[in-house]
């Protein structure tokens, strides 16, 4: 479900956000992940002990990152990322979730993804 905002909520989403801190992702081995973003999600805070690749999209099933195009998190930095707006269609059905998609650029073992939920 998209949410809209008036003018002065959406100048202030950055100090409105919510906090939900998530269970952390292992990212081991080079094994990707997908996290369902709640639809209220406006950025996600992150922290990766191991360099990553990310995309936000409206897949539910791994295997969607491109190591050519995707972009990368550098790792043991603490990096805000906005979710992007308009990605979820209109029309009110259950296909609406924005999901994110992250994957280790090297394989490592014992590696791991922290989020929080803005």
């Amino acid at each position: 479900m998209s949410v809209k905002f008036s003018v002065v909520e959406g100048i202030n989403a950055d100090t409105n956000a919510k906090w939900s801190v998530s269970s952390r992702l292992d990212i081991s081995s080079a094994t990707e992940v997908v996290k369902t973003l709640d639809p209220n999600t406006n950025h996600l805070m992150c922290y990766s002990d191991s360099a990553v690749l990310f995309r936000f999209d409206l897949v539910s099933t791994n295997n969607q990152i491109s190591a050519n195009n995707d972009v990368i998190m550098p790792a043991g930095t603490l990096f805000t990322i906005r979710v992007p707006n308009g990605l979820a269609p209109e029309d009110g059905g259950s296909d609406e979730n924005v999901y994110f998609h992250a994957k280790q650029v090297d394989s490592a073992s014992s590696k791991y993804l922290r989020l929080v939920e803005c």
